[in-house]
C-alpha cells in the first residue's frame, strides 16, 4: 500500500499456511516448482498483483525432501525474487521444526523474528537470533505475534 513492489515468499514446505489467506490460481505453480524444476521460472509461479503491489509466492505443496532450501535452485530463485522485488518477506516453518529460517536468511541476508504468544521460548528465541548471526545474517527486529 505504500507503493513498494512486494514479493510474499511461502517457504514453508511442512506446513504451508498461506494459501490459507491468498488463495492461489488453481493452476498456478510454485516455490517447490522452482526449486525442484529450474524450468520453471517465478514468472509462471507468482501471482501478481494480490493486492495493489504485493505479489505472492506460494509454497506450491509439501516437500519430502528436507534439503530444497538449501540447494543451488533454491539460491537461485531467492537472488531473482531480490532483484526483481523492492521488498521480499519470507515465511518458514518454525525454527524449533527445522533450520530453514536459518538457511533462507543466509541467501536474503535479513530477518525479522517472530515469537508466538504463550508459546515461543525466550531462550530459543535468543539461540535463533545468535545462530542467524553466526551464519552471516542480520536481524532487524522482534514481532511478537498473538497468533
Amino acid at each position: 500500500m505504500a507503493g513498494v513492489r512486494t514479493l510474499l515468499i511461502d517457504a514453508n514446505f511442512r506446513d504451508p499456511k498461506i494459501d490459507q489467506y491468498i488463495i492461489p490460481n488453481s493452476d498456478s505453480k510454485g516455490l517447490l516448482h522452482c526449486i525442484e524444476n529450474s524450468d520453471v521460472g517465478l514468472d509462471e509461479a507468482i501471482s501478481e498483483d494480490v493486492l495493489p503491489n504485493l505479489s505472492v509466492l506460494h509454497a506450491g505443496g509439501v516437500a519430502a525432501e528436507a534439503g530444497l532450501l538449501a540447494s543451488a535452485n533454491a539460491r537461485a530463485v531467492f537472488s531473482e525474487a531480490l532483484r526483481s522485488y523492492d521488498c521480499t518477506i519470507v515465511d518458514t516453518a518454525p525454527s524449533n521444526q527445522s533450520s530453514d529460517a536459518i538457511r533462507v536468511t543466509n541467501m536474503v541476508r535479513y530477518a525479522l523474528v517472530i515469537a508466538r504468544k504463550d508459546h515461543t521460548y525466550l531462550n530459543d528465541m535468543k539461540k535463533l537470533i545468535a545462530d542467524i548471526r553466526q551464519n552471516r545474517g542480520e536481524v532487524l527486529g522482534t514481532y511478537l505475534n498473538e497468533f
